[in-house]
């Protein structure tokens, strides 16, 4: 199982990947997306990202944001919104994402751009404040909660995308068969009921679809978090 991580967001991290991605790799089909959630430590006296992106053109430095580690998903998605939105932040990385929940919901740091559906158990606890979605549309379970783009401090647009893939040299007729495979499962409808259930965005694309969709999503993203400066040290 491979991830926009890996094959998407690690070229334009590392100045000297072991792999390239588009030669080393075939896709098999991908299977989900989920948006990130931009939330806050309940405290925190800015009530919106419009309010936080304020604060922070005002007082550079001074609020934070965690993450599970340089170069993760999380410092990735907030980077780029901060970058894009042109105000400083602080970045503290932690060594997972279970430590970087620790001190928010410690009120020690004030914001995390985590995947979705891990955020949302504690959006609906009330443990901690929404205050965007990284993707396109809002998402159904919360409702109430802009996308980036809507807040129109950024075009942020970024989900977290798996899917299967095999090694470039795979040949055709067993990469045709794996492919076969994998959207038969796909298909099933408890499995898409599950993604869906969790929040996820079941990609429904034809092997000609996927392919794009992926150079597409290496280019864009290779592009930009090296244009923002962004690295896993």
């Amino acid at each position: 199982m491979e991830s926009v991580s890996n094959i998407a967001l690690n070229p334009g991290l590392y100045p000297r990947l072991p792999y390239q991605p588009l030669r080393d790799f075939k896709p098999i089909g991908l299977a989900a997306s989920y948006s990130y959630t931009l939330i806050a430590r309940k405290k925190l006296r800015q009530r919106s990202l419009v309010e936080v992106v304020r604060e922070a053109r005002e007082r550079p430095d001074t609020l934070t944001y965690a993450s599970a580690g340089n170069g993760s998903g999380q410092h990735v998605a907030a980077a780029l919104l901060f970058e894009q939105a042109k105000v400083k932040l602080v970045h503290v990385p932690y060594r997972g994402v279970q430590a970087a929940y620790q001190d928010l919901l410690g009120d020690r740091v004030e914001l995390l751009f985590d995947i979705s559906p891990v955020a949302r158990a504690h959006v609906d606890a009330g443990s901690v404040t929404a205050l965007a979605v990284s993707s396109r549309e809002r998402q159904t379970f919360h409702p109430q909660t802009p996308s980036v783009r809507e807040t129109g401090v950024a075009p942020l647009e970024m989900e977290s995308w798996f899917g299967l893939f095999a090694p470039s040299g795979v040949p055709a007729a067993v990469l045709e068969r794996l492919r076969k495979v994998f959207g038969q499962v796909m298909g099933q409808a408890d499995l898409v009921q599950r993604i869906e259930t969790l929040g996820g965005r079941v990609l429904r694309m034809s092997t000609a679809q996927t392919e794009t969709f992926v150079k597409e999503e290496v280019t864009k993203w290779t592009q930009l978090v090296r244009d923002a400066r962004i690295t896993a040290d």
